[in-house]
């Protein structure tokens, strides 16, 4: 029952479709077939698992509320790569968290090709801005945490010449921050 369900279909505007004990069932089969083995075979990796939880709620709301309520420092979500047309019709919930994060967001293509084990390295293009630092800050982080390394980079939009220099002080106050809290 529970695998033929999508939380999209029963869910309409915001307003449920179930009752009370509908709903109370569904969330119960969604933690205990889908989420409670996870959160076991996670646990069994040495993962620290903080909880779990079902939202019922327009699914970019469900998320946007749950990375706030849980005080989540990063939001990893799937990208299924729906077609155009399905994609136009219902929206798609990594592009809307993308467009409305509060939080650092990290999108994974539904192919991506990562095989545990194998050392990570993070690509952080900058553009000299406080929000590029603060990406740098977090991609800093997240790199000594998971020995991971980093190459970083800069675009130059194409017809334009490169610059000859940054601004008197451009992020030093930044760089000065970042050595500080290493």
């Amino acid at each position: 029952l529970v695998g033929a369900l999508d939380l999209n279909q029963i869910t309409l505007l915001g307003l449920s479709l179930l009752s009370d004990e509908e709903r109370e069932t569904l969330v119960g089969a969604i933690e205990s077939e889908y989420l409670v083995p996870i959160e076991e075979t996670l646990a069994n990796l040495g993962v620290k698992i903080r909880g779990k939880r079902v939202v019922e709620d327009i699914p970019h709301e469900a998320l946007r509320k749950s990375v706030e309520d849980l005080d989540a420092d990063l939001l990893i979500i799937g990208r299924h790569g729906y077609g155009t047309v399905r994609r136009f019709m219902m929206g798609s919930v990594s592009s809307r968290m993308l467009e409305h994060a509060l939080k650092p967001t990290l999108v994974v293509p539904d192919e991506a090709p990562f095989e545990p084990g194998t050392p990570i390295h993070i690509f952080v293009p900058v553009d000299f801005s406080d929000d590029a630092m603060a990406a740098l800050e977090l991609a800093k982080n997240l790199a000594k945490s998971v020995a991971a390394t980093i190459t970083i980079g800069h675009c130059v939009p194409a017809g334009e010449s490169l610059p000859l220099g940054l601004p008197e002080g451009a992020f030093t106050e930044q760089l000065d921050f970042m050595e500080a809290h290493r």
